[in-house]
């Protein structure tokens, strides 16, 4: 399951997984774009893109960025289920 995290005006997406067993959780970004969507997958706490479509190197570097300055979060919420689970813990 994805869990919205967030949304920006241009239509990006950014969603995430639950935790996996063995402590992994998938970011997921989506851009539309004429005719389909440019994505991007993460695996925290690695980084490491996982699947990559459409995106040139300087837009995945700044997505990687904003991974990496918002993963303490989204590791977090992952725990807890998504936003909404956190936030009533």
């Amino acid at each position: 399951m994805l869990y919205p995290y967030m949304s920006f005006e241009d239509g990006t997406e950014v969603t995430h997984s639950s935790m996996d067993q063995d402590g992994t959780v998938k970011v997921c970004i989506e851009t539309p774009v004429w005719g389909g969507f440019k994505s991007v997958v993460f695996s925290l706490p690695s980084y490491e893109i996982l699947e990559e479509s459409g995106f040139v190197k300087a837009e995945l570097e700044n997505w990687k960025t904003f991974v990496q300055a918002n993963a303490h979060l989204m590791l977090g919420y992952a725990k807890e289920g998504g936003f909404p689970g956190a936030a009533a813990v």
